[in-house]
């Protein structure tokens, strides 16, 4: 009796195994996708040629940066990425997590540029240098 027990739990783990194959199309993907803004306010228009279906959350864990999903009907999805200006001289970075109906996944890796050495007014006054940082004409 216990051996034919054993044969029947083998036989139902192997018919559990045969029923559900794994299917390669119904796995979800995960994405990353690099975005490089300058350092003054900006508006960019991005297409994720990665998904086949709309939007359905969006990951944003900064305040400089906005995502605004564009209407979806076909296609690949579309959204615009609005960043307030960066004062600093230094980049800064964030992660930007997009999430599909599908379950696949667009991990946007978004670096806003720092503001370049001279350009502000500031700068000018802290060069070494005699001359007037700006004259009147």
């Amino acid at each position: 009796m216990k051996n034919i027990k054993q044969y029947l739990m083998a036989g139902m783990a192997i018919l559990m195994l045969t029923a559900c194959p794994s299917d390669p199309e119904s796995e979800t993907q995960s994405y990353t996708q690099n975005i490089v803004l300058p350092s003054n306010a900006s508006e960019q228009e991005v297409t994720l040629t990665q998904l086949h279906s709309s939007i359905s959350n969006v990951q944003n864990p900064v305040s400089w940066l906005t995502v605004e999903i564009q209407s979806y009907s076909s296609g690949s999805p579309k959204f615009k990425l609005r960043s307030a200006s960066n004062t600093e001289r230094t980049e800064r970075k964030c992660n930007v997590i997009i999430t599909a109906y599908s379950g696949d996944k667009v991990t946007l890796s978004v670096t806003q540029q720092g503001v370049a050495e001279g350009t502000g007014i500031d700068d000018l006054h802290d060069s070494q240098t005699d001359k007037p940082a700006y004259r009147r004409q």
